[in-house]
């Protein structure tokens, strides 16, 4: 009897086990397939109704704007460091240009110091070895009176360290009867019908040529009283050895002054003497 009855607790434990089983499946199975919830922080999952899709809309558009927002910073940002960095490239190319503008400037100066310097030495140099032919002396080759016509006779002088080549002269005399007061009158140079020339004057070497001109038999009184003066005029062309043409004007005066001084003729300065 016991035994039954042991048996029998057995099948109802055994039966209740089972229906427990069977009543948790069934909840567990309801609840898997019971939809889930809609959630406001998560709008757009498990939404139903209408205005719930309407915030899951606006909750999209949301995130959207956020994100372009974000994008656009991030951007900006992304051209800012651009456009430093291309500011501070173009700053040191600048700086580079400028130093190289600095630097090559100073070569430049430095060079044309240079240039200049042996320019000036150079200048110089041909300056003291030149030739420089002028004129020596001035003297009458026989007394005016003679025959009324005035001769004198031109010394031209190489003076300088070298020869002078290819010299050549013109001159011209002339009797001027002064104003009282007036200055004695600088002559223009004659035309360039020169005289033969010389082709090679040395240093310290002479050249000659004779100019003349008619005048009354009683120049010579007219000039020592002051009435006449007799001008002698002219330029004298040679080459250098650094064959450079040179040119030399002239133009010297007898009047009562220089008679007495025994000077004869004197040196009147013109503006185009010396090239």
């Amino acid at each position: 009897m016991s035994f039954r009855v042991r048996h029998i607790s057995l099948a109802v434990l055994a039966a209740v086990l089972l229906t427990v089983l069977a009543l948790t499946g069934l909840k567990a199975k309801a609840q898997e397939e019971s939809p889930a919830l809609w959630s406001a922080e998560t709008p757009c999952e498990n939404y139903r109704h209408p205005y719930e899709a309407d915030l899951c809309q606006q909750w999209r558009q949301a995130q959207a704007a956020e994100e372009t927002a974000l994008a656009d910073k991030q951007t900006a940002t992304a051209t800012q460091r651009a456009a430093r960095h291309a500011w501070l490239q173009t700053l040191i190319a600048a700086a580079v240009a400028t130093l190289l503008s600095l630097i090559g400037l100073a070569l430049l100066a430095g060079a044309y110091v240079i240039w200049r310097a042996a320019r000036a030495f150079e200048q110089a140099r041909r300056q003291e070895l030149r030739a420089y032919v002028d004129v020596d002396k001035l003297e009458f080759v026989e007394a005016p009176e003679t025959e009324g016509i005035v001769k004198i006779k031109l010394v031209f002088k190489n003076s300088g360290q070298t020869p002078a080549f290819d010299q050549r002269s013109a001159a011209e005399v002339k009797v001027h009867e002064p104003e009282d007061g007036a200055e004695v009158p600088i002559m223009p140079l004659p035309d360039r019908a020169a005289n033969s020339g010389t082709q090679r004057l040395g240093r310290d070497a002479i050249s000659a040529s004779i100019v003349e001109c008619k005048a009354t038999r009683n120049i010579a009184d007219r000039v020592s009283k002051g009435n006449a003066v007799i001008l002698v005029w002219g330029w004298t062309e040679y080459v250098d050895i650094f064959d450079q043409e040179r040119k030399t004007a002239f133009h010297y005066v007898c009047d009562a002054e220089t008679l007495k001084s025994g000077l004869i003729f004197k040196p009147v300065q013109r503006s185009d003497e010396i090239t």
